[in-house]
């Protein structure tokens, strides 16, 4: 039903980006990632300074494993607003995925600066030390993101759970948190 209605918002004005980068994501939410980068295109070429649409596209581009064009998008919102720390980190999310970890470590260390208060900041970059296998700082990073997850009262996502599950399973934290002896279990939680 939403897309339909921007389908009509479009029709009575063609030029307005915004409505092409909410029909974006909505694409994007269904899985139709080439529709989706479609939209985000139109709207940068009606509004080249539409940072959404940019690191949006920049997202799905990084997902398809185009990393230049991915970098050019997170690179221009940079440009744009280089006080954005969600550009920033979204670029270290691209670095991270190709394995750089320097490079991501650097700019979520950016938007940490930036936003010292978004427990993202910090969960991409504990996500980046765990890549880089320096599990002290991934699971303090990982700590500092849940007690602010926590402190702005968001709600918990599947990314984090997936992820804690890996780092407290890991061998040198298994070590850390169990008395000599014992063995991990891990025991799902009850949905509510």
């Amino acid at each position: 039903q939403a897309i339909s209605d921007y389908n009509k918002v479009l029709e009575i004005d063609p030029r307005y980006a915004r409505a092409y980068g909410a029909r974006g994501a909505l694409y994007e939410k269904k899985g139709l990632d080439d529709k989706a980068i479609n939209d985000y295109t139109r709207a940068l070429e009606i509004d080249p300074k539409y940072i959404r649409a940019l690191l949006d596209r920049g997202d799905l581009y990084a997902k398809k494993k185009l990393y230049d064009q991915a970098a050019a998008d997170f690179n221009k919102a940079v440009e744009l607003d280089p006080k954005n720390a969600e550009a920033y980190r979204r670029r270290g999310v691209m670095f991270r995925n190709r394995k750089q970890y320097d490079n991501a470590i650097s700019e979520c260390d950016k938007a940490i600066t930036l936003d010292p208060n978004s427990s993202y900041n910090f969960f991409e970059r504990a996500i980046t030390y765990y890549g880089k296998k320096e599990y002290d700082k991934s699971w303090a990073d990982y700590k500092k993101a849940e007690g602010l997850r926590q402190s702005n009262n968001e709600p918990p996502f599947k990314e984090y759970q997936d992820f804690v599950k890996k780092l407290v399973m890991h061998p040198q934290e298994k070590e850390k948190q169990l008395p000599q002896g014992k063995k991990a279990v891990w025991v799902p939680r009850k949905r509510r």
